[in-house]
């Protein structure tokens, strides 16, 4: 069994529970618009998943700084990050220091898993998507959440009376509305003329705000794509500030993650995107000490 009060841990229990959240931006908000004014959910969601389909296969380079707090006072770490997206479930996050990696979150389609390498041994912790995990325990924010949290989730297709309420927000300038994501239940705040996620909340199931993502909207990027026109890409965030509003984790008060990516491309020639989403190829290559996973022992890679 793993010691998750141990500090490698609870370094990665704020990584997990942040590795999904806060960009923040000064915004001076217009008179509200009329009714008339407000765009149908319909209107959003074909704008909005438009853009996801542009950016259906992701990567890009950048640096991460963490900082959380817990019974032992303040602590800090930073290194650069490799991040892999295969939209909708396939993620892959890699953070090094100095040339070694210390930790690397990710998911396919069927579970999730976390690498931990900060200590004098290499942890694995990896479990179902769908499995029923404490909210307060190391997996209450999965790598899906990243996905929901940078506005990269698809919303349902429009069916009526059924669809989402669509708000606006003065303090954002914003369309808010809230819809399923693949982490839990989200509200999005869509700026009012572009219509780019400007912050996207995680909801609890008691409505509480578990994380926030506030996405700076001058920070956006295109993502250029191998034979595709550049009318065609489709614009990510690239810096983002995560703040836990709920304690991400045991023995976790505060944290914080700021993520500052380069320019976000589509698939890299000569680099297969498939093999880092691999957990039986990222076992043997990084051949963890430790295992924590409903896969019985016999049956792990």
């Amino acid at each position: 069994m793993i010691n998750s009060s141990s500090t490698p841990i609870r370094l990665c229990t704020a990584a997990i529970a942040l590795v999904c959240l806060c960009f923040t931006g000064c915004r001076t908000a217009p008179a509200g618009p009329t009714a008339d004014e407000t765009p149908s959910y319909s209107e959003i969601a074909e704008v909005h998943n438009q853009r996801i389909e542009r950016l259906s296969e992701l990567y890009a380079r950048g640096v991460i700084e963490i900082r959380w707090r817990d019974g032992d006072g303040r602590h800090f770490e930073q290194g650069n990050l490799d991040l892999w997206l295969q939209l909708p479930r396939h993620t892959a996050l890699r953070v090094e220091k100095l040339g070694n990696v210390f930790l690397w979150l990710g998911s396919n389609d069927e579970r999730f898993w976390l690498f931990d390498m900060l200590g004098d041994q290499t942890v694995l912790l990896t479990a179902p998507h769908d499995a029923a995990i404490d909210a307060a325990g190391l997996f209450a924010v999965r790598p899906l959440a990243l996905v929901d949290l940078a506005g990269l989730t698809v919303l349902p297709e429009p069916h009526g009376n059924d669809d989402p309420e669509v708000h606006y927000d003065e303090s954002l300038d914003a369309w808010l509305l809230t819809a399923p994501g693949q982490g839990g239940d989200t509200r999005l705040y869509l700026h009012r003329t572009s219509l780019l996620p400007v912050r996207v909340e995680s909801i609890m199931a008691n409505g509480d705000i578990a994380y926030r993502s506030d996405l700076q909207l001058t920070r956006y990027r295109t993502a250029a794509r191998p034979g595709v026109p550049p009318s065609q890409y489709g614009r990510m965030p690239t810096l983002i500030d995560i703040t836990a509003m709920q304690s991400p984790g045991e023995g976790i008060t505060h944290g914080e993650i700021k993520i500052a990516l380069g320019s976000p491309t589509g698939r890299v020639e000569n680099q297969p995107m498939d093999r880092v989403f691999d957990l039986e190829r990222l076992m043997r290559s990084m051949r963890p000490d430790h295992i924590e996973s409903d896969i019985p022992a016999d049956q792990l890679p």
